[in-house]
C-alpha cells in the first residue's frame, strides 16, 4: 500500500470528491440553474417573436440555426439534470411532484423540435407554432420558472 493511498484512507475524502458529492451529485446536478437558463432563453425568444411578429425576419436574424443548436444543448442538460435530480427534491406533496414531472416532460418533449435543426440546418420547423402560442408560452413558462426556482433540493449527508 502506498503512502498516498494510506494517507487518503485515514484522512477521508479529498476536497474535490467532497465538493462533487455535495454540489454536483447531491445538489441536483445544477438543475435549477440549467432550467432557469433554458426557460429564460425561451421567454426571450418568444418575447422577441411577439414584438417582431414576422417569422421570416425572426428566423433569419434571431433564431438562427446556431442559436437553436446551442439552445438544444442547454435544454438537454436541463432535462437530464432534472430527471436525475428528482430524487433530491423535497416535495411538499403529490401535486408538486406532478407539476415537476410535467415541466420535465415538456422540456424533454421539446428536444426533438430543436434537435431537428442539427439535421436540417434550418429553423423552419418552428414556424408550425402560431403566434398566439408565444403569448401562451410566456405565461406558462413564467410560471414554470417561478416553480422551478422555488424547489428545495436536499443535499445528502456527505460526512458518512
Amino acid at each position: 500500500m502506498s503512502t498516498e493511498h494510506a494517507l487518503s484512507a485515514t484522512t477521508g475524502p479529498r476536497p474535490i470528491a467532497a465538493w462533487r458529492r455535495t454540489a454536483f451529485d447531491g445538489g441536483g446536478y445544477f438543475f435549477k440553474q440549467a432550467a432557469a437558463v433554458t426557460l429564460i432563453i425561451g421567454l426571450y425568444l418568444h418575447l422577441v417573436r411577439l414584438q417582431i411578429a414576422d417569422d421570416a425576419y425572426l428566423l433569419a436574424h434571431v433564431v438562427t440555426p446556431t442559436v437553436d443548436k446551442v439552445f438544444a444543448v442547454v435544454m438537454t442538460y436541463a432535462a437530464v439534470a432534472g430527471w436525475l435530480s428528482r430524487r433530491y427534491v423535497v416535495y411538499t406533496g403529490t401535486r408538486q411532484k406532478v407539476i415537476l414531472t410535467a415541466i420535465l416532460a415538456y422540456i424533454t418533449a421539446s428536444l426533438p423540435i430543436h434537435y431537428s435543426t442539427y439535421v436540417t440546418n434550418s429553423t423552419q420547423l418552428l414556424r408550425v407554432f402560431p403566434l398566439w402560442y408565444s403569448a401562451l408560452f410566456m405565461v406558462m413558462v413564467g410560471a414554470m420558472l417561478v416553480f422551478v426556482w422555488r424547489l428545495r433540493i436536499q443535499r445528502p449527508n456527505t460526512l458518512g
